[in-house]
């Protein structure tokens, strides 16, 4: 819910913001870098229009992630996604606003630096996201098993009653803290039935490894099928009395 509030409340930002701008452009800095004795040259109307326009289609990437993190759950930095595709939107404005101008008439600004600048830092923010990301290890210990990396969790062997093989996951209803990235899934989900569970899967196909402990159901599995299969023979070997399906 938190991330939901989240991405709602940048999207309202745009909403003011194109609403402001439908009322008066004067404070855009294209249209302060304009010579006064020029500036009623300047189709203000279509400028207004322009920004309201494209200020709503801004926002739409915000509602839009908003509603995908409460059912799916994103990763906190996936908020660089609608910024950077509202970004472009506002970029592709500003280019589009220059119609509004006569050509005639001299701008005291280079037309590529929103260009350059949006550039710039959607390379910087894209580079922070993939750098952040961690590769993530299942490591199965006499006294727990650890899962580090980019999602932090251990369960103590006390804590584990009962492990199995299961073919397919439960039905998810929304997201209740959990969140994807790069085809992995980490977190607490609450499912159709009513009931919550955590899934720790580093991917999404099947078999995975279901484990019911004393703070709820645990879902899990490897990179690949067999790095699953590996893991359950693990599991298998100490902790023998806790597998179901042997």
């Amino acid at each position: 819910m938190g991330n939901l509030i989240s991405y709602f409340v940048f999207g309202i930002i745009e909403l003011i913001s194109a609403f402001r701008l439908r009322r008066n452009v004067s404070n855009l800095k294209m249209y302060k870098n304009v010579p006064d004795d020029k500036k009623h040259l300047i189709d203000t109307e279509g400028m207004k229009w322009l920004y309201f326009i494209f200020g709503l289609a801004a926002s739409l990437p915000f509602f839009v992630c908003g509603i995908l993190s409460y059912f799916i759950g994103f990763d906190a930095y996936f908020v660089i996604v609608p910024a950077l595709l509202s970004g472009l939107l506002m970029a592709i404005c500003v280019r589009r606003s220059y119609r509004c101008i006569p050509d005639d008439v001299e701008i005291l600004d280079n037309k590529r630096t929103t260009w350059i600048l949006y550039s710039v830092i959607a390379a910087i923010v894209v580079v922070i996201f993939v750098v952040d990301h961690k590769q993530t290890e299942i490591k199965v210990a006499a006294n727990s098993v650890e899962v580090a990396g980019e999602y932090d969790y251990v369960v103590p062997r006390q804590c584990i009653e009962t492990i199995e093989i299961v073919e397919a996951l439960p039905r998810v209803k929304n997201s209740e803290g959990g969140y994807w990235k790069f085809g992995q899934i980490f977190g607490e989900y609450r499912l159709k039935d009513g009931s919550e569970c955590t899934f720790l899967l580093l991917d999404k196909t099947a078999p995975f490894l279901k484990m019911n402990t004393c703070n709820g159901t645990i879902y899990l599995n490897g990179k690949t099928p067999d790095a699953t299969l590996q893991l359950a023979e693990i599991m298998k070997e100490k902790y023998s009395d806790k597998f179901i399906n042997q």
